[in-house]
């Protein structure tokens, strides 16, 4: 047995231990895809979902109550208008 016998054996343990990583790296790199890909699948319905009920609470909540501030702020302002209104007719008889 000379050099060249071990270097040889060194090089054929080397070839199946590098085979031996790739195949346990492709392996877990097709785990991780298949569990990141359920994951993300899970992600994506959670996230329809979650769009469904903010647009079901802006159709059912949100709109009526910004109709109702509208409402109201309309109605202010009308106070607001007649208000000032008066206020000039009073001042008018006032100073005459």
């Amino acid at each position: 047995m000379d050099i060249a016998w071990f270097r040889d054996l060194i090089i054929c343990i080397s070839g199946i231990l590098a085979i031996i990583v790739l195949v346990l790296f492709t392996v877990l790199v097709i785990t991780i895809y298949r569990k990141s890909k359920s994951v993300l699948h899970s992600l994506e319905s959670i996230s329809n979902n979650i769009q469904d009920i903010s647009s079901v609470l802006r159709e059912k909540i949100i709109t009526p109550f910004a109709e109702i501030g509208t409402f109201i702020h309309g109605i202010s302002k009308v106070f607001e208008t007649l208000n000032k209104t008066f206020r000039k007719k009073e001042g008018g008889k006032h100073d005459g």
